[in-house]
């Protein structure tokens, strides 16, 4: 028992350990927002609340437009219902509209088909996803309702974003193909923020920093080096990881079908992205394990970078709106990347730029420290600063 209060002890005494305890709970704590927002929006998909929908007429029978009309003059939803003539839906989608049924079949035949399209949108991605069943089952009833007897419906779901048409199949394959591109991502940003962190946390334990920095290298190469070589072995068990999480998905019968949707040019890009955070994400575990005296600091610096990478796929999912401006937020870049079948690659391109240019602002800064009195009185400087932030408690 004096063995593991010993340990707890020398754990607790880096300020870093201490960090990396409380950093999840404020993480997780602040994304209540982003939960909320999500479930708001399924709320709101399921009251139909100020949802403008349109009946387009469109090659049916007198009997059937007869019934078309009683169901929109006598309904009773949330939604605001039109009969409109016209078969084009994404025409009338432009006009504002959120929902446009096209609805083909017989009253006589007590069988139609509906052709459901939903204006969708990525700020509000989550109650795009669920609009169509919800409109679908009202629809189906009030066809039910309306024509008295039992009727055969079958309905085909469609998705209008970003001015391009995809059923609702197709977009839940994308989407879920993205988000686990998305996680493959924590298999490079951990071992990439750990092994950049330990580099520095090693030298600093082994009391080989000062002796490292009084050599006559350039402190730009000293820093390259590492963060090059941290990359390098990151690279490789990210590699090794999604190698074997594909395999693992495809024995388990689930079909990742990235070949349909993500072009040569989108895998580069993803590529690219992935990079991009690695090196901002290693040379930013550095900067920070400047601060730490032994390696246990430093290996607790990793979740304390790569965490922060969870919040912007929520903010996105939750009401972020797709702009230059967001595209620019850290850690965005592989997520804008994996959404490049859906919004373009125009913001990919922009976010990945911006991540390699805050890397880079990061690595400038972490040179400087390098240059100065710090790289050799990290641990000491952090903990004058929290003496001092005790004081002015």
């Amino acid at each position: 028992m004096k063995m593991l209060e010993k340990e707890v002890r020398v754990l607790m005494r880096e300020p870093m350990v201490i960090a990396m305890i409380v950093l999840p709970f404020i993480i997780y704590s602040s994304m209540a927002p982003f939960y909320g927002g999500i479930a708001e929006q399924t709320k709101e998909a399921a009251k139909l609340e100020g949802v403008k929908t349109a009946i387009l007429v469109c090659d049916v029978d007198q009997a059937t437009r007869l019934l078309l009309e009683t169901i929109v003059s006598r309904q009773k939803t949330n939604m605001t219902i039109h009969l409109l003539e016209g078969c084009n839906a994404t025409s009338v989608l432009a006009e504002g509209y959120d929902i446009v049924a096209v609805i083909n079949g017989s009253v006589l035949r007590r069988s139609f088909s509906t052709a459901l399209y939903v204006r969708g949108s990525i700020e509000k991605f989550t109650k795009t996803m669920a609009l169509p069943a919800t409109a679908s089952a009202v629809f189906t009833d009030l066809l039910a309702r309306g024509g008295e007897e039992e009727v055969n419906m079958t309905v085909k779901s469609y998705v209008y974003l970003n001015n391009r048409l995809y059923s609702f199949e197709e977009l839940s394959s994308i989407f879920n193909s993205a988000t686990i591109m998305i996680m493959a991502l924590f298999f490079i940003l951990f071992p990439a923020a750990s092994l950049g962190a330990v580099l520095i946390g090693a030298e600093r334990e082994e009391r080989m920093l000062d002796v490292l920095l009084s050599l006559p290298v350039r402190r730009r190469d000293i820093a390259l080096t590492k963060a090059t070589a941290a990359l390098i072995v990151s690279l490789l068990a990210a590699a090794s990881a999604i190698g074997g999480y594909m395999v693992m998905l495809t024995r388990s019968g689930l079909e990742v079908p990235f070949r349909f949707y993500f072009t040569t040019l989108d895998i580069v890009l993803y590529a690219v992205a992935l990079l991009s955070e690695a090196f901002f994400v290693v040379i930013l575990a550095m900067l920070i394990s400047i601060f730490t005296s032994t390696i246990r600091g430093a290996q607790a610096v990793a979740p304390i970078v790569a965490f922060p990478a969870l919040i912007p796929f929520f903010m996105l999912m939750t009401g972020l709106p797709l702009s230059y401006k967001t595209a620019t937020i850290p850690y965005m870049a592989s997520i804008y990347s994996v959404l490049a079948p859906l919004i373009g690659r125009n913001y990919a391109v922009v976010s990945i730029a911006a991540q390699f240019t805050e890397a880079l602002i990061v690595a400038a800064v972490f040179i400087k420290v390098l240059e100065s009195e710090i790289a050799i009185s990290g641990p000491e400087t952090l903990k004058q600063m929290a003496r001092r932030l005790r004081r002015r408690r």
